[in-house]
């Protein structure tokens, strides 16, 4: 399997998403939803089915896990699900809520960010995207879905409220001016430039999705499909 990590960072030279809204460090969809490319010759016949299974890295252990047959109970639950069963063509589709982190949460049919989740996004009202009416998140479509946007608004709330089991590093640690920043600049060339070629990379990867699906990839055993970062 190959996919990247998250959108392109849109200060970084040629970095570009298309048409879908966004990019690094926003949870709009050219922040989080990037392509990946799975290959597993046993279950060709079943890839057409993962173009709407919404998933990310969070299930790729899960998923490996079932695969093959490792029945370890877990003293703590995993955060994401196997696809397995999409896999294998049991289901279409798994029907799940994806949390994005920053207060934001995505369906197959809607995602919602609360307005005071990232600042970055500059939002002055929560944000409900309705996918079938609006795939590049352009409206919000929160008036009139009152009961989608309190049952989505719970689910951000269970992760938002998750207590970390060991402490976290503060914010911005490691940045100019602060603890560890010698070390941080001594390092600040290299990864410039690893984050230039990667931003680059995904960004060329981005904007042939669409030409990918017509080279009939199936054929070949390859899926390319789109897989969310949080």
């Amino acid at each position: 399997m190959f996919f990247s990590d998250n959108g392109p960072a849109k200060q970084v030279p040629g970095a570009s998403s298309g048409e879908l809204r966004g990019g690094k460090f926003k949870e709009w969809d050219g922040g989080g939803r990037v392509p990946a490319v799975v290959y597993w010759e046993r279950s060709e016949s079943n890839y057409k089915n993962l173009s709407s299974q919404v998933t990310g890295f969070v299930d790729i252990v899960p998923t490996v896990k079932e695969i093959i047959g490792d029945s370890n109970i877990l003293k703590r639950a995993y955060d994401g699900i196997s696809i397995f069963p999409v896999l294998k063509g049991d289901t279409k589709c798994i029907d799940r809520d994806f949390y994005l982190g920053c207060g934001a949460v995505v369906n197959k049919d809607y995602k919602f960010i609360k307005k005071d989740g990232n600042p970055k996004l500059n939002l002055t009202e929560d944000f409900l995207v309705d996918y079938q009416t609006d795939p590049y998140e352009r409206k919000n479509a929160s008036m009139n879905n009152e009961q989608i946007l309190k049952r989505l608004y719970q689910v951000i709330e269970k992760y938002d409220t998750i207590m970390p089991l060991v402490p976290e590093i503060p914010y911005g640690k490691g940045q100019k001016g602060g603890e560890g920043s010698e070390r941080m600049e001594s390092n600040a060339l290299i990864i410039l430039n690893i984050s230039f070629v990667y931003s680059m990379i995904a960004s060329v990867i981005q904007n042939e999705v669409k030409n990918f699906f017509s080279l009939n990839m199936q054929r070949e055993g390859i899926l390319l499909y789109a897989l969310y970062d949080g």
